[in-house]
């Protein structure tokens, strides 16, 4: 059975759009890829996150029930105690953090551009080439027909 041109063109035009939206589109296998990479950051994060309000609760507690603790963070704030001085070091900062220290955002999702425009082209080309092919490949068999008819 022959296929006509406008339908072997057709079929081939949406078969390569479907491939390539399967393969590179919003919803394809590359961006399930990134999208899979995506989620394994955002897990790392919430699990950093949680360790940090682990380290929190843990500091709230010894606040609310050690006083070395509560003098230490008075030391950090710059509150001196009755009969203590400082001692300061020329061109020396202190390293220490904030316990409170947010840590770091979560991440961006992807993005992940929209590519149907270009699909379409590239399907609408393909199909076109083959509806090209296909009509100046019957013509040229029925030129071929013609003048072997004729000249016999």
């Amino acid at each position: 059975m022959r296929l006509l041109p406008a339908t072997a063109s057709i079929l081939s035009g949406l078969t390569v759009y479907l491939l390539l939206e399967a393969v590179f589109g919003g919803y394809g296998f590359v961006a399930m890829h990134i999208l899979g990479d995506f989620s394994s950051d955002v897990a790392r994060t919430r699990l950093a996150v949680e360790e940090r309000s682990d380290e929190l609760r843990t500091h709230i507690q010894q606040l609310q029930t050690d006083a070395e603790a509560v003098r230490v963070a008075a030391h950090d704030l710059g509150f001196v105690g009755e009969g203590e001085g400082i001692i300061r070091i020329e061109g020396y900062r202190g390293q220490r953090s904030s316990p409170f220290d947010p840590g770091q955002p979560a991440p961006a999702p992807p993005e992940i551009a929209d590519n149907r425009p270009l699909f379409r082209g590239i399907a609408l080309v393909v199909a076109l080439v083959v509806f090209l092919v296909s009509v100046v490949g019957t013509n040229s068999a029925l030129t071929l027909y013609r003048s072997d008819r004729h000249s016999k």
